[in-house]
């Protein structure tokens, strides 16, 4: 988000696609968000333990939560494409209270997500959107 603030005006008018890496996502019916399409790696989200009624954790952990603030600073750019995909977990790379916040509330396991076909399908397919 960092970086999209920092270029949005560099940004506007050009072609931009965004990919965002997450170790835990709760299955949803979205395809899009804002109108902006959204591929999501198949076997990254996981379904709410109570559809209509998700917990905080998988309330945080969906599509729209995650993405809103990332299209919010790239405004007023506008992604052709967001792409979702697993990432990786290093608990040594992050500081203490990250590491607690993945473990208490994401839940999210150390360890590779990434789904280098899935990510690669999404990435050829950008020639044609942009």
């Amino acid at each position: 988000r960092r970086f999209l603030r920092r270029h949005r005006e560099a940004l506007q008018g050009k072609p931009l696609a965004i990919f965002v890496l997450a170790m835990s996502l709760t299955a949803g019916s979205e395809t899009s968000v804002d109108g902006v399409p959204v591929v999501v790696d198949p076997k990254l989200p996981k379904a709410p333990l109570k559809p209509g009624n998700l917990s905080f954790r998988e309330n945080y952990a969906t599509l729209s939560n995650y993405l809103q603030p990332i299209l919010k600073a790239a405004r007023p750019a506008r992604p052709v494409s967001i792409g979702v995909f697993g990432g990786r977990m290093e608990y040594g790379r992050l500081k203490w209270w990250a590491v607690l916040f993945a473990m208490l509330i994401v839940k999210a396991p150390a360890g590779e997500k990434r789904n280098w076909d899935v990510i690669r399908e999404w990435a050829r397919g950008l020639g044609e959107a942009m």
